[in-house]
């Protein structure tokens, strides 16, 4: 499944993140598609979104919660990179929200183990170095009593 970024210099946006959702159908939302996310860029981008009298983007929100409902005049909040402080994964058609919700604790959690990872490196270097002078020494001892 490819990923395709609706905004590719944005990063980690809301336009380009799966769990942006379309609520216009009562009780269902579901992920924005491609095509709708691409013609709501073009709208908002060839248009200025301060003198829109229609609110175009009252039927989406984040399924995570980030942002409830957003007026088109806010749209910049919908393009700014928020780095680490959401729950963003990359937009995929066709992948349900509750497989989107799974694959990015996953990836969460693959973060994390990655930076424990670099931990034990270095903590086995450590072990390593001082199990290595710690016969040298013992080494050294066992030589000079030899000699004496």
């Amino acid at each position: 499944m490819a990923t395709e970024m609706v905004i590719n210099s944005a990063g980690k946006c809301c336009f380009n993140c799966h769990f942006m959702v379309d609520t216009r159908v009562a009780g269902y939302w579901f992920s924005v598609e491609e095509r709708t996310r691409r013609d709501l860029w073009n709208t908002l981008t060839k248009s200025d979104p301060q003198n829109m009298t229609e609110n175009i983007l009252a039927d989406y929100r984040c399924d995570k919660g980030i942002w409830v409902q957003i007026k088109t005049s806010d749209f910049s909040e919908l393009i700014k990179d928020r780095g680490e402080s959401c729950f963003f994964y990359p937009h995929r058609n066709g992948l349900r929200l509750t497989e989107a919700t799974e694959l990015e604790h996953r990836e969460v959690d693959q973060r994390a183990a990655n930076r424990n990872r670099g931990w034990i490196k270095y903590a086995v270097w450590i072990a390593l170095a001082t199990l290595i002078v710690s016969v040298l020494m013992l080494l050294r001892n066992r030589a000079w009593e030899f000699w004496r």
